[in-house]
């Protein structure tokens, strides 16, 4: 891409932030998965990505829609700890985007895509830039050529073009709220064979669910909380198990994927013990139906 079309996709939505679910097309695809009315608000909360955290966080908890949705089992179990409000494992919205249009890596697939660790509107990341060229340069061929890909955020604060300067190849999938972001993300990653990362995050599992063997490298980057509520201002700090058991899964170089990873994988992608398609569909119309008669009522007294 161009730096130009790294910008204009980055600024490309005018889409209003009104529910979590919006991000990322989380919230289209569950309303295909549901046979839901797409004009319609979604009546449930979800996890807009993958978490390390062993603790539900407060913008979670508080949210007003009556039932949580979560993608995994670990998940569901941290939650019931923390709130008495309903919540179901259900397959996460990439998956569903991946299965329902039939999205396989190409047969032809070559070198690797790397995520550059991002910042959000709320935090800021101190990476070692020069670590990661060192990283990147001194890979197996195989492994080569490298894609960098960029949240929409880092691109609008310049952070491509230090690699693009060092002749890699830059992308984004773009803003989060745009409708075609998952598609995006897809087209991006299925003409890679590897990806790589200094980081863990969603794109660490929706990597290896293509068949992309994920390995973590380089230094860790730092983030920094400068206005997030659900946590202390500061270094961002998570020992949590699970964290600590993903990184010390993927630290390395990979060029296959074992089973303990794939394993991991869909357990966190709700591939594992989810409700089925039907049960989704059920449980989203009577929630829409109670959650309104709830609405109806409250405003009567």
């Amino acid at each position: 891409m161009s730096e130009q079309e790294l910008i204009d996709l980055s600024n490309g939505s005018k889409t209003e932030l009104k529910q979590f679910s919006q991000l990322y097309g989380y919230g289209i695809e569950l309303k295909k998965y549901g046979l839901y009315p797409n004009l319609l608000p979604l009546p449930v909360h979800c996890n807009h990505g993958i978490t390390f955290l062993d603790y539900p966080v407060k913008t979670d908890l508080e949210n007003g829609l009556p039932v949580m949705l979560v993608f995994s089992e670990r998940m569901q179990k941290i939650w019931l700890r923390y709130s008495k409000k309903p919540c179901y494992v259900v397959k996460n919205p990439f998956a569903i985007y991946k299965d329902r249009n039939n999205i396989k890596k190409d047969v032809n697939a070559k070198g690797s895509v790397f995520f550059f660790s991002h910042s959000t509107a709320h935090t800021n990341v101190e990476i070692g830039l020069e670590n990661i060229i060192y990283e990147l340069e001194k890979l197996p061929e195989k492994f080569k050529p490298i894609t960098i890909c960029f949240y929409y955020l880092d691109i609008l604060k310049g952070a491509h073009k230090y690699f693009m300067d060092r002749g890699f190849e830059c992308v984004t999938a773009g803003n989060p709220l745009h409708p075609d972001f998952i598609k995006r993300f897809y087209n991006i990653i299925k003409s890679r064979k590897y990806g790589l990362s200094n980081s863990i995050g969603s794109h660490l599992f929706y990597l290896v669910d293509l068949g992309l063997p994920f390995s973590l490298i380089g230094n860790p980057p730092i983030y920094k909380n400068i206005s997030d509520p659900n946590f202390n201002k500061g270094v961002l700090i998570n020992n949590s198990d699970h964290k600590s058991y993903v990184i010390k899964l993927f630290t390395g170089l990979f060029d296959k994927i074992s089973p303990e990873q794939k394993e991991l994988v869909n357990s966190e992608l709700g591939l594992k013990n989810s409700i089925g398609r039907l049960s989704f569909i059920f449980l989203i119309y009577k929630t829409l139906l109670f959650h309104s008669m709830n609405k109806i009522l409250n405003r009567k007294i």
